[in-house]
Formats: structure tokens, C-alpha cells, sequence
């Protein structure tokens, strides 16, 4: 490559009459990406980048030396930055703490437009004492009214009564919810998405909006 010159490789894409395969795939939820020379143990790293959850229609850019954003995919032309929002905009909105046939889950709304980073915020079922029990990897992304689903916890959701808390990266509050007794295979969260109001939902809906179809719904008061 000629200074200032871009190679695009596209899995199975054809240049020049060549048709260059990576190889390997990129995951959505989460990968790494590896520029090496040499061979075996001669083999040395020249560049990386690390990255957790993406979204659609967007890629991961690098601006100036070291800075990597969300960007508008400009494959062979100069990156072109997204606009994001602010993580106040976050809210802890569903949570399965007693599987059935699924296994435990915490679901994060983005009540912005906006897409908003995670990397680096914190998520916590101790949060008055242990606020960054699990911390969301660089370059992870939810959308704009999207929803972040974080079924890899490290740690196990108390079935009983508990705390959550999501923290920014210098671990100040963003969202605290409180919850009692959980029954099994039944989720609780936001209804609508995002809200104050807490209900339980029969018909867990990780990554989806939180149905009303799926409230449960109990005999609150019988006036004869």
C-alpha cells in the first residue's frame, strides 16, 4: 500500500479479478481482530481492536491514532463518525432471575433515539457495595430505543428479593431497580418500555418491547 492508500477486504468480495476470503467470520455480540506479519513464531502483532456488542447498519472506525467510534460503514473513503447519546438515558427494564427453559437475563432500554455506547459501564446485583461486579466490554452499543440483552452474567440474580444497579464508567448511578420474590420461568420488568411502573411478565421478551399480553395479572380487592 501506498501512503495514505486503503485495502477493503469484503468476505468473498472480488478485486482486481482476485477473490479475497477472510476466512473466518466477525461476531455481532462481541470479537476481536488481529493484523499480523510473519509466520508462526516469528509471527508479531502490529494492530488490534477489540469490540463488544454491535448494532445495525454501523461499523467501528478509527479516527486519528487511537480513537475508535461508531461510524457509517465508508468502505475505501474517510470514516464518517455516528452521533451517539448519553448513558442518563439507560434503563435496567426486564430481568429473568429464575429460568425455565431459559437461563437468567438482564435487559437494558435505550429510552434515546440515539444509539449510546456501553463499553466500560458497570452492572451490579451489590450495588451499594460492589458496583462494578460486570463491566461491558469497549465498543459495545445498543440503538436508539433499542434494547442491550446481557445473558453472560457474572453473577447469579437472587430469586428471593434484590438489588440492580447500572453505573457509569466513574461508577456514579444511572438506574436502580428493587425486586421481591421472583417465580420461575416469569420476568419482570418496565411497562411501557423505559417506565417507572414495574410489572410481571409470564411471556419473557428478551430484546423485544415489554408486552402488555404478557402482564400478570392478580385479584387485587373484591368489593361484594
Amino acid at each position: 500500500l501506498g501512503p495514505g492508500e486503503r485495502l477493503v477486504v469484503f468476505d468473498g468480495a472480488v478485486l482486481n479479478g482476485t477473490s479475497i476470503r477472510l476466512g473466518f467470520g466477525l461476531s455481532g455480540s462481541g470479537d476481536s481482530l488481529f493484523l499480523t506479519e510473519g509466520l508462526d513464531s516469528q509471527r508479531v502483532i502490529v494492530d488490534q481492536v477489540v469490540f463488544g456488542d454491535q448494532i445495525a447498519d454501523h461499523s467501528i472506525a478509527l479516527f486519528g491514532e487511537d480513537e475508535w467510534r461508531l461510524a457509517f460503514p465508508t468502505p475505501g473513503k474517510d470514516n464518517e463518525p455516528t452521533v451517539t447519546g448519553f448513558p442518563d438515558q439507560l434503563r435496567i427494564n426486564e430481568w429473568l432471575a429464575v429460568g425455565g427453559k431459559g437461563e437468567e437475563f438482564i435487559e437494558i432500554f435505550n429510552r434515546d433515539a440515539l444509539p449510546v455506547s456501553m463499553g466500560g459501564l458497570h452492572l451490579s446485583d451489590q450495588p451499594l457495595g460492589r458496583p462494578n461486579r460486570q463491566t461491558f466490554p469497549p465498543l459495545s452499543f445498543v440503538e436508539g430505543k433499542g434494547f442491550f440483552r446481557v445473558s453472560n452474567l457474572n453473577f447469579r440474580l437472587n430469586a428471593l428479593q434484590g438489588r440492580l444497579g447500572l453505573f457509569s464508567k466513574d461508577l456514579h448511578l444511572i438506574d436502580f431497580v428493587q425486586y421481591g420474590l421472583q417465580r420461575r420461568a416469569v420476568s419482570q420488568g418496565r411497562f411501557p418500555d423505559g417506565n417507572s411502573s414495574l410489572v410481571s411478565l409470564v411471556e419473557p421478551s428478551l430484546g423485544k418491547p415489554n408486552s402488555a399480553l404478557g402482564r400478570h395479572l392478580q385479584i387485587l380487592e373484591v368489593y361484594p
